[in-house]
């Protein structure tokens, strides 16, 4: 249990809370971050166009600086703008919405505003804060927080959380997630999404859980955080989605340290909990909820189909409807899903689908989710999506795009049928490099529109021969030792990081095929060392969709070695997508 109530924030003076790759001791306290909170709250009284600034759109990418620029505007009574994406004309547009607005952000904005603030980290002066001044105790009626919804479904949705909501959804999960003080968190998950926003904004905050505060995306780097953890005697929970617990298992990284792992953003089908368990001997628990409620269930979906209700949390039936009712929560928000209430006890339910996801076809009705779920439980699929088009006629046919670099069409549709009515089978089926998915694994309905039109046109055009010569590089180069990334890293003996080293290997690749990127990293390995500064061969062996790398020191021996899969077909900034 925390030593605080719950809404109080968790402070912890001088204990060991953020862990800060590249900072000198790693580990920030809370007097440490206190004071660093302080300065931002200085610095936005300063910046703020005038009284009628209300709100601060925080972009930043960084979780330690998040976090910070978050509570910053918390104590200076503004409303944090949690946008769905950070591309340029998305953020011009909510500019227009809320001109008043003060931007804080890790990195150089690409659009045009009034007021800014460009955070380069915590000033040093900080880390020898003793003595700071408390927070103040943040009003019941401040409007803490706008995040949106997905757009999975249709457009993008406002949302307003009033600091009791927040405090009061932080608890029970901390409760039901068993977390305490000691514990440690990995969050591969953005803030700007509520599932994010909980675990790595409101727990750490709020519960006083640790947490590491780097971006982790990659299994790669998810891996190298987990050992350090491991390796510093804290054993972490990660929060992380479906779409890159799949990426995981098949990374072949061994993540069997973990004390749980817990999964959001999207359905986690029963297969991938079962073989993520047996794998790593680590359970996985997946939360329910959505924008509008915060999480409010969770169940542990390898050995359960039921979900089990937060304490005081319940369903109330309205006709055809369901609503969520909760102390914290200022109105009962309705579920766009259909439920089934155990009726020995009301607190469990199952989930039957989401409003919006019964489709019916050939006068058959079907889930989109348990489709979408069968189709990624097909062994050779990366990822995958089906799509029902937008006319509601009766003989309107699924499409579906996946991701199955090892699989033909037919191999594929066979592997389907054994399991699907015949109508569900998609036509046409679509093969490309990667889904354009957001950070936290979400496929919004205009995205998937889109590309489904893209790749109908590329299939009316004269189909283009991909060529699958291979292309091999072999360059010398280096990490320079004034690299941003490695200040205060391994003191007195520098080493360059490995999320460094795949980070490098990107600007190799993207340097000699300015038309490619590197998508996915299914095989990674790290054998050896490499200093900043110190000269490495560069090989790369690339073809039109995949490749191999090698990194090697000046004794000749491998760094890092791997695979890799590439594309230019849909050019989709997934990286930049904040939901």
């Amino acid at each position: 249990m925390t030593d605080t109530q719950p809404g109080d924030f968790a402070a912890k003076s001088d204990e060991p809370w953020l862990f800060m790759p590249g900072m000198p001791n790693a580990w920030l306290s809370w007097n440490q971050f206190n004071a660093w909170v302080w300065q931002l709250h200085n610095e936005i009284e300063v910046k703020r166009p005038g009284d009628d600034c209300k709100q601060a759109i925080v972009l930043c990418e960084k979780p330690g600086n998040f976090l910070a620029a978050y509570t910053a505007a918390l104590i200076s009574g503004l409303s944090a703008l949690l946008p769905p994406s950070s591309k340029p004309a998305v953020l011009t547009r909510l500019l227009e919405q809320y001109p008043q607005s003060i931007v804080i952000s890790d990195s150089k904005l690409k659009f045009e505003c009034s007021a800014s603030i460009v955070m380069t980290g915590i000033p040093p002066d900080c880390l020898n804060a003793n003595t700071v001044e408390d927070l103040p105790v943040i009003k019941a009626d401040q409007l803490a927080a706008i995040l949106f919804t997905s757009g999975t479904t249709g457009a993008p949705k406002e949302n307003l959380k009033y600091w009791p909501d927040l405090t009061g959804v932080s608890e029970l999960m901390r409760q039901r997630l068993n977390l305490n003080p000691q514990d440690c968190l990995l969050v591969a998950v953005p803030p700007q999404h509520m599932f994010g926003f909980e675990t790595q904004i409101l727990l750490p905050l709020l519960g006083g859980i640790r947490l590491y505060a780097d971006r982790l995306f990659y299994p790669a780097n998810i891996h190298i955080a987990t050992v350090e953890m491991l390796g510093r005697g804290v054993c972490p929970s990660l929060i992380i989605t479906p779409i890159q617990l799949r990426a995981m298992l098949e990374s072949g990284l061994d993540f069997s340290g973990l004390r749980q792992i817990v999964c959001s953003a999207a359905p986690l089908s029963a297969s991938l909990a079962k073989r993520t368990e047996a794998q790593w001997n680590v359970p996985v628990i997946e939360i329910f909820g959505s924008t509008e409620t915060g999480s409010v269930a969770s169940r542990r979906t390898a050995v359960e189909d039921i979900w089990k209700l937060y304490p005081g949390v319940s369903l109330i039936r309205q006709e055809n409807d369901w609503l969520v009712d909760a102390t914290y929560l200022p109105h009962q928000p309705l579920l766009d899903d259909f439920i089934e209430l155990k009726q020995d006890n009301p607190g469990y339910f199952c989930l039957l689908g989401r409003a919006s996801d019964l489709i019916k076809v050939g006068g058959k009705r079907a889930s989109l989710m348990a489709l979408n779920n069968q189709l990624r439980d097909v062994p050779g699929v990366v990822d995958g999506v089906f799509v029902m088009p937008e006319t509601a006629a009766e003989n309107a046919r699924l499409s579906a795009v996946v991701v199955a670099p090892e699989l033909d069409r037919k191999v594929l549709l066979r592997a389907l049928s054994e399991w699907l009515d015949p109508v569900f089978l998609p036509r046409p089926l679509y093969f490309i490099e990667r889904l354009p998915r957001s950070r936290n694994g979400k496929l919004p309905r205009a995205v998937i529109l889109v590309m489904l039109e893209q790749l109908q046109q590329q299939q009316q055009q004269q189909p283009k021969t991909k060529t699958k010569t291979k292309t091999r590089i072999d360059c010398l180069s280096s990490v320079p030792a004034n690299h941003p990334a490695l200040v205060g890293h391994f003191p007195g003996k520098p080493i360059i990081p490995g999320v460094v080293l795949l980070d490098f290997l990107q600007t190799c690749f993207e340097k000699h095929f300015p038309q490619r990127w590197i998508s996915q990293l299914p095989r990674v390995k790290f054998i050896n060392q490499l200093r900043p500064g110190q000269q490495c061969q560069v090989l790369i062996e690339s073809d039109s969709q995949r490749g191999s790398f090698k990194l090697i020191n000046e004794a000749g021996k491998i760094v890092v070695s791997g695979q890799f899969r590439c594309s230019d077909a849909i050019p989709v900034e997934v990286a930049q997508d904040g939901v």
